[in-house]
């Protein structure tokens, strides 16, 4: 039900091509509140879904994602500074919104790949090892120890 109401109020504000103030004030109401119910209904998905086992690869790769969540953090921060701003690509106004959501799940699926691949040899993300060295006061141990 939360779905098709996100729906029509974005296709309301594609329909008034982005420059309606009103329309897009509405619609931006619209899927913040309805946003929230969006939000706890794929949380739900996702519980359901690794209740039963989340040994899959996309479990896998969203649990590496989770433990070096800074670090992916700083990571779509400097590649979409990069894409958008004039000491990178400077993009920035130029993209469409289709543009837009396609660098969202390029910047996903770069960090779905690269995060298992680094969790298979370290125990930390970089940034998480840095915070939580600092925290501790010393250096932390950061590569895996293998048997």
């Amino acid at each position: 039900m939360l779905l098709p109401i996100t729906a029509l109020a974005f296709w309301l504000s594609y329909q008034a091509k982005w420059g309606d103030f009103w329309i897009q004030r509405f619609s931006l109401s619209v899927i913040n509140w309805v946003g929230i119910g969006v939000s706890l209904g794929w949380m739900g998905i996702l519980i359901l879904i690794c209740h039963r086992g989340c040994r899959s690869w996309i479990g896998n790769a969203l649990a590496a994602v989770g433990r070096m969540a800074l670090t992916n953090y700083l990571l779509q921060s400097l590649l979409c500074t990069y894409i958008f701003y004039g000491y990178g690509l400077g993009l920035y106004g130029s993209v469409e919104r289709t543009g837009q959501m396609a660098v969202v799940v390029s910047v996903w699926i770069v960090q779905l790949i690269l995060s298992p691949l680094w969790m298979k040899h370290f125990r930390f993300g970089p940034a998480e090892w840095a915070w939580r060295s600092l925290s501790y006061g010393r250096v932390q141990s950061m590569r895996v120890e293998t048997a």
